[in-house]
């Protein structure tokens, strides 16, 4: 094992600092529990230059990297961006403190990755647009790998029956959080996937008739705006606005990415369509504001800021777009059916066709009366033929078939109220895959009589849902576990050990019986840092309370 632990060997020498300095990286002579040396530092307004660490060794390793996070005065996150000489795209670890520490600070290790490191240095930068983070390198620790580990490394990066795991990107909270500006930024949200069980990608372009990307039908997020009611909304749309302006479409660099990395890409399609808006930038289209005698009436007769599903024209809005996406090398859609309900209330049109099929006007009925849900229904059920029709032109042009996968709830009652009736899709095959919580045995079964293949969906992103569900979901004979939003929790080390194997099942058995950690390392001292002694020991009634004596002086 080859440690290094002297930070001051980055290159440039002139983009290091004994001190703090504007634009410099910061080196902090550190003592900890059996390690000691320099390590690299930068604050979250520092704006330090990508630096080189030179590693010094050949053949196949296991890296590890070892960080502070500080949690003394603030819990604040710490983001490290790493990439091998030779390679364009950053990888980057995420860690957030739990909170603040009285008593100790320490140091955490984490793997990241097996590569040749034959003539390759360590390429550290920092996270500086969007929501810029600190971070402290302290060592990397380079574990060397024997011909047979390699062998049995490289066996498994070719599997293809492993790679089971869906990764759902909502298309915009990246760009709300880091604030990419390049292709090379940009691509950093999939990029790890690349020796990973990650087998489709699933990728937001919508919000309703709101795109992510320039629309001849929609409109795209920001249109018009030069008034933004958040830091993050600002660098969401103006961040799109400069990738839009280089001719970079964030969806479709990213699905020529994955695909160069053998990986499928779905558009995924967020359903629910806004109609109105206060502070927001992405809310409201061209289309819902023209047309008001669209939107959703409740059952007392006011008219509501989304649209209706009811109306033809509402539903031809929706299917415009997904035949715009259609025209670009996506492996199919997912319709992303719990963003959101409600799609039809009480509007004229909906109360006069349900008085001409049952005789009663539906607002002298309960509200849920199975005929009333069943009827609301029927709108959704139509676009979801118009939706199997649209694609499967689409496949045939083509000349191969086009998946249509769809996100509904988890049984049938929860499903027939939010106005999705699942049982009818299925008859009639306008779905190829549901992705869904596999809670409910009933809808498993009726899943499983019509063939249609199921990926068990994880919503609360935590380790212990991800080993649930994909267990489970095997269990119930899912093709694939998929992760909400998974750009959110990939970065963090103990999330992404999980993540980047769960379509291993013995793995994820394993992390059952013993959930990954990072190792911690008290820290005893970080430059003048005292971190080993402690005030206020034994104080009456116990205040203030014990605590390291570097934040006393608070």
């Amino acid at each position: 094992m080859n440690q290094l632990t002297d930070m001051s060997k980055c290159t440039p020498a002139s983009a290091l600092s004994t001190g703090r300095k504007k634009g410099h990286w910061c080196l902090l002579p550190y003592d900890a529990e059996g390690v000691s040396g320099t390590m690299l530092g930068a604050g979250e307004l520092t704006d330090a230059p990508d630096v080189t660490l030179p590693l010094g060794v050949s053949g196949w390793h296991g890296i590890h990297i070892g960080f502070w996070a500080p949690a003394i005065h603030e819990a604040r996150p710490t983001i490290i961006k790493l990439k091998l000489t030779g390679d364009d795209i950053f990888h980057r670890i995420w860690h957030q403190p739990d909170n603040v520490s009285w008593l100790q600070t320490e140091l955490h290790e984490t793997f990241w990755t097996y590569a040749d490191l034959t003539d390759r240095g360590l390429v550290i930068g920092q996270q500086k647009k969007g929501f810029a983070a600190a971070l402290h390198i302290a060592y990397v620790k380079l574990e060397p790998l024997s011909p047979e580990r390699v062998a049995a490394l490289e066996q498994d990066r070719g599997r293809t029956d492993t790679r089971r795991v869906v990764a759902l990107n909502d298309g915009c909270s990246f760009i709300h959080r880091d604030g990419c500006t390049t292709e090379e930024e940009l691509l950093e949200q999939v990029e790890l996937y690349r020796h990973s069980d990650v087998g489709t990608v699933s990728w937001a372009v919508n919000y309703g008739e709101t795109t992510n990307f320039p629309s001849n039908v929609g409109t795209m997020v920001g249109t018009g705006y030069d008034d933004f009611e958040t830091i993050g909304n600002r660098s969401m749309v103006e961040s799109l606005r400069t990738l839009v302006e280089q001719g970079i479409v964030p969806f479709e660099s990213a699905m020529r990415h994955v695909h160069s990395m053998g990986i499928k890409f779905h558009a995924q399609f967020r359903l629910g369509m806004l109609a109105g808006e206060i502070f927001t930038t992405e809310a409201q289209g061209a289309f819902s504001r023209n047309h008001p005698e669209f939107r959703i009436v409740d059952r007392d007769g006011t008219a509501l800021p989304k649209l209706s599903y009811a109306f033809p024209e509402v539903r031809n809005l929706m299917l415009s777009l997904i035949a715009e996406v259609l025209e670009r090398d996506v492996d199919g859609i997912d319709l992303c059916y719990i963003r959101g309900p409600m799609y039809v209330g009480y509007e004229a049109t909906v109360i006069e066709e349900f008085k001409q099929a049952h005789g009663v006007d539906p607002r002298e009925i309960d509200e849920k009366d199975e005929r009333w849900i069943r009827h609301k229904a029927g709108y959704v059920t139509q676009f979801a033929r118009d939706v199997r029709t649209l694609v499967d032109d689409a496949g045939a042009r083509r000349g191969r078939k086009l998946e249509v996968a769809a996100q509904p709830y988890w049984t049938e009652a929860l499903n027939l109220h939010h106005g999705l009736d699942v049982r009818t899709w299925l008859n009639e095959g306008l779905v190829d895959t549901l992705q869904m919580g596999p809670r409910d045995e009933a809808m498993l079964a009726l899943i499983k009589a019509h063939n249609c293949e199921l990926v068990a969906n994880v919503g609360a992103r935590i380790p212990e849902n991800y080993i649930k569900f994909g267990l489970d979901g095997y269990d119930a004979g899912a093709v694939g576990i998929g992760i909400w939003d998974m750009n959110v929790p990939q970065y963090n080390p103990e999330h992404w050990e999980i993540l980047r194997n769960l379509g291993h099942r013995d793995k994820v058995e394993a992390y059952a019986q013993s959930l990954p950690k990072m190792k911690s390392i008290k820290l005893k001292s970080v430059g003048e840092m005292d971190f080993c002694h402690t005030t206020n020991k034994d104080t009456p009634e116990d205040w203030p309370p014990e605590m390291i004596t570097q934040i006393t002086c608070g």
